[in-house]
């Protein structure tokens, strides 16, 4: 029972610092959220100090998993409320783009340096690249949302990080499945499985489920308030709810949950929107609240059970392939697709596009997934050095480009 205290002092510290000087500290200290809560973890774990040991609470990969697809979920419900009700579809085209080409090639970019620097087969290389491919949205929202980000960077320019990173989670799906489904069947039965199942059923089943869940939520708000049986400020409970709601029933029905999630948000945020006397100050605080209480215990978990010493024996092609990854994956894609990108107005807002593409909990999600379901104990192992330089490296950049981009 002690040990349990120690997680609950430990995360309600942090949160607290975080609450109340986390502008200060991005300001000032040009550091993000989410390089604090796991520099916390990696103090306080078995690395340093060892006043937390994860090892002992069963399985940590899995743990971990599931904290990190709940901290994504709500995430994306909080993105979804960010962005104006009808940014979606009137960008559609430039997300069509940035996610239906611009994705695939930074999946096969990851893949190439995979295949090249580490010497992964094929397939596993083709893995490891679709699971570090989707932009993350918690790191993300440190790029886009604060004082600093609101004033500085465009809102086309913090709409399209916000709805291409809320997009890309869910879609990745895709592309993890196809290396997973061509190690476990042959050639044609996996691509029949990946567009029958994955395709129709989990992914399109899953936005559309999502979709009708979250317009027959709002509409059931609306009446509700237009009878005033109840205070708006049941909003962020419904949210909280619906959320949760959806990842356990897409998880019990093999659905895709990351994007019934966010597919639900937007539907719900086009709605209410609409509704007369709509209050803003309702959206800002379940963004706040979501991001506040679930993206730091993920980051320290993270911190805690980070494998040093896997990372140590891989030596120096390990950090080849970060840097390989930092530079290649995402920036000269979008560079490329930059003149087909409306929201990208010139070189300078491609170059901000393409350096903001951090790899985080979407990734720790499908890497501790990869890992448990094909037992290659390198993609954790890869995985988590991937996500580790990507928090540092983005957590330390952020806020100077930031000033840089309004220069």
């Amino acid at each position: 029972m002690e040990t349990i205290y120690q997680v609950y002092a430990v995360l309600g510290t942090t949160v607290l610092i975080l609450g109340v000087a986390a502008e200060f500290i991005k300001k000032h200290l040009w550091i993000s959220e989410a390089l604090l809560a796991t520099a916390v973890g990696v103090i306080i774990g078995p690395q340093v100090a060892g006043l937390l040991q994860p090892q002992q609470w069963g399985d940590q990969e899995l743990l971990l998993e599931e904290l990190a697809r709940l901290t994504l979920a709500f995430s994306l419900m909080s993105i979804a409320f960010r962005l104006p009700d009808t940014w979606v579809w009137r960008q559609k085209r430039a997300l069509a783009i940035i996610l239906l080409l611009g994705m695939p090639l930074m999946w096969l970019s990851s893949s190439l340096s995979a295949w090249w620097i580490l010497g992964l087969p094929l397939l596993q290389a083709l893995l490891l690249g679709a699971l570090i491919a989707p932009t993350d949205p918690v790191v993300a929202s440190g790029i886009v949302t604060g004082e600093l980000a609101e004033s500085s960077v465009r809102a086309d320019t913090r709409h399209l990080i916000s709805a291409e990173s809320g997009a890309n989670d869910g879609l990745a799906f895709l592309l993890v499945m196809l290396p997973v489904l061509l190690l476990e069947k042959t050639t044609g039965e996996a691509l029949s499985y990946w567009f029958g199942v994955v395709l129709i059923a989990e992914v399109a089943g899953s936005i559309l489920a999502g979709a009708l869940a979250g317009y027959g939520v709002a509409r059931i708000l609306r009446w509700i308030y237009a009878r005033e049986q109840q205070s708006h400020t049941s909003l962020l409970a419904v949210t909280f709810a619906l959320a949760l709601a959806l990842l356990g029933f897409a998880k019990l029905l093999h659905g895709d949950g990351i994007l019934a999630v966010f597919a639900a948000g937007l539907m719900m945020n086009w709605y209410i929107r609409r509704e007369r006397g709509h209050d803003e100050a309702q959206h800002e605080r379940i963004q706040e609240v979501m991001k506040r209480f679930f993206d730091v215990p993920v980051f320290v978990l993270f911190g805690a059970i980070i494998p040093l010493q896997a990372w140590l024996a891989m030596g120096g092609s390990l950090w080849l392939f970060a840097a390989a990854v930092l530079l290649f994956r995402r920036l000269p894609v979008i560079v490329l697709l930059y003149p087909l990108l409306p929201p990208i107005r010139s070189l300078r807002d491609a170059l901000f596009v393409g350096w903001f593409g951090p790899v985080a909990v979407a990734a720790m999600v499908y890497a501790t997934w990869a890992e448990v379901r094909e037992g290659y104990d390198h993609l954790w192992v890869v995985g988590s050095a991937i996500i580790f330089v990507s928090i540092v490296v983005h957590g330390i950049t952020a806020t100077p480009l930031i000033h840089w981009y309004r220069r």
